[in-house]
């Protein structure tokens, strides 16, 4: 492996880009190949390949975009002072032949092969019945969630300060979340929307292991493999550690040197669990890999469709899906139903259509801890999901005509409702937003653990 030294000019300390010789496997994406432009230059059909900020922490959610209207433009200058384009962009794109923009990347005419052979390789013979009722299930989960919250902290600052860990600190936690998601995956899912831990990096990490775990549950992946995949997705941003504070935390514009630093974690995780020893290597791929996209358009080494392997792939679209689902002191989050949407849209753009469809379907059309309007008037949160017929979850009842509901234990299961002539069959009306005013979610939910 070449090594080519960059020094980064707000932090005065050397960042090693790897390159091997074939050229495939470069770590650093190189932002002088793209166009630095003022946002008050921006024009409609543009597209933006890089803002002066990541992505996730604007309400753009996944990188690219098409300038298609004023308000798109509007939007980037309310958040941004600067962007990137692609170097012969500043002609916008209906005035020139190009191949076809999408919002989140660009999407060639030319279908890629290799797709289908690689998603072959995932086993679909196991199937995983709920054993635990999802209201004594949060009681271990959250359990699991402590203890591993507990050695994320002490894994994260000795990462900060060079010093060691071993692997035996964080299996034994991340089994037991992988174990809770086995019984009931609708346990975390539901703890993750009521979580209230400040340390986004930490809550993060159990979050990405909870649904990792969840979706190769639903694909039919061996315990083993779940473990993997579920140790990889625990570990994705380690490498963020080794980051400057100032840059994690900044919340204004990001410049050039700071966005190729922050690019850095994934490299950087890799190093870090290459001395931890014993790390299995698909999970070490995962924290490599994950911000590559199907269409080539990720980091860091600008892998496309068939060359990013399976994990990788699974950990894009979990690690995109909390980030945008979870609150974070510069960002609220989306509601779930609503981040599923975004995802659907990036559609052989940044994340593949056959783990799409999978995805969609391991967490329901009304993913666990979304708050819905029932067809009575009622106020609920889904708590559980009927697999045979995901239009009609579980939910718990929370607010009825405006009062608040004393008994904490009205857990109604849409799929199992008897039709009679004096009562109708209650359904989903609309999805609510997830912050709803004189209702205590959190509190209602954990109230079952009491």
């Amino acid at each position: 492996m070449g090594k080519t030294p960059f020094l980064n000019s707000m932090y005065p300390m050397p960042i090693v880009v790897h390159a091997s010789p074939q050229g495939n496997s470069v770590f650093i994406i190189n932002i002088d190949m793209l166009k630095k432009i003022a946002t008050d230059r921006l024009e409609i059909g543009m597209y933006v390949s890089e803002l002066d900020r990541p992505w996730t922490e604007t309400n753009f959610l996944l990188q690219g975009l098409l300038l298609e209207t004023a308000d798109d433009i509007g939007q980037i200058q309310e958040q941004c002072t600067y962007v990137y384009i692609d170097s012969d962009d500043e002609t916008p794109i209906n005035h020139r032949e190009s191949s076809t923009r999408r919002e989140f990347g660009t999407k060639t005419i030319t279908p890629r092969d290799g797709i289908d052979e690689i998603l072959r390789d995932i086993p679909h013979d196991c199937r995983y019945p709920n054993t635990l009722a999802v209201e004594y299930e949060v009681v271990n989960a959250i359990q699991a969630y402590n203890k591993a919250a507990a050695v994320f902290h002490s894994i994260w600052g000795r990462v900060r300060e060079h010093r060691p860990f071993h692997v035996n600190e964080f299996n034994p936690v991340i089994q037991n979340i992988v174990s809770s998601v086995i019984r009931n995956p609708d346990a975390f899912m539901l703890l993750r929307t009521v979580c209230d831990d400040r340390d986004y990096n930490c809550r993060h990490a159990i979050n990405s292991c909870a649904l990792a775990a969840t979706f190769a549950r639903h694909l039919g992946f061996y315990p083993e493999e779940i473990s993997c995949v579920a140790t990889g997705a625990f570990l994705l941003d380690i490498g963020k550690a080794r980051l400057p504070e100032e840059l994690l935390n900044k919340r204004g514009p990001l410049t050039q040197d700071e966005l190729e630093l922050l690019r850095c974690h994934t490299e950087f995780g890799v190093d870090v669990l290459a001395a931890v020893g014993d790390v299995p290597r698909s999970a070490i791929e995962m924290v490599h890999l994950h911000h590559e996209r199907d269409n080539g358009k990720g980091y860091p080494a600008s892998l496309d469709g068939n060359q990013i392997p399976v994990y990788a792939r699974l950990a894009a679209l979990v690690d995109c899906f909390d980030a945008i689902t979870i609150e974070r002191p510069y960002k609220k989050p989306l509601a779930a139903c609503d981040a599923l949407k975004i995802i659907q849209e990036a559609n052989g753009i940044d994340f593949q259509i056959q783990f799409i469809e999978e995805f969609v379907g391991c967490l329901g059309i009304y993913p666990t801890g979304s708050v819905v309007e029932l067809s009575n008037g009622t106020i609920a949160t889904v708590i559980g999901q009927n697999p045979d017929n995901r239009e009609r979850p579980q939910v718990m009842l929370l607010q009825a005509e405006e009062t608040a509901l004393k008994d904490h234990r009205i857990i109604i299961d849409l799929g199992q409702q008897i039709a009679s002539p004096q009562r109708s069959p209650v359904d989903i009306r609309k999805v609510l937003p997830n912050e709803l005013p004189n209702i205590r979610i959190k509190n209602k939910i954990l109230s079952m653990v009491a």
